[in-house]
């Protein structure tokens, strides 16, 4: 199995949502991969559809993965 690539580090933000709710935003840690918020700043106790994006679009799944989706 691949090692996930580091995340290219931009202009947007990564951020934790969960039901199209902000649930915090995460800092980066050295590896450029794993990001991690404390879970005393979880905004929302419903984590639900717990989504990392970015600039609107999803890293925690594979490109096109979400197209079989309903």
């Amino acid at each position: 199995m691949a090692r996930p690539e580091p995340v290219p580090m931009g202009d947007s933000r990564v951020e934790f949502r969960a039901n199209g709710a902000l649930v915090g935003v995460p800092e980066p840690q050295d590896d450029g991969r794993t990001f991690r918020i404390p879970l005393d700043e979880v905004r929302t106790a419903d984590l639900d559809d717990l989504q990392v994006q970015a600039a609107g679009r999803r890293l925690d799944e594979a490109p096109g993965a979400g197209a079989s989706r309903k």
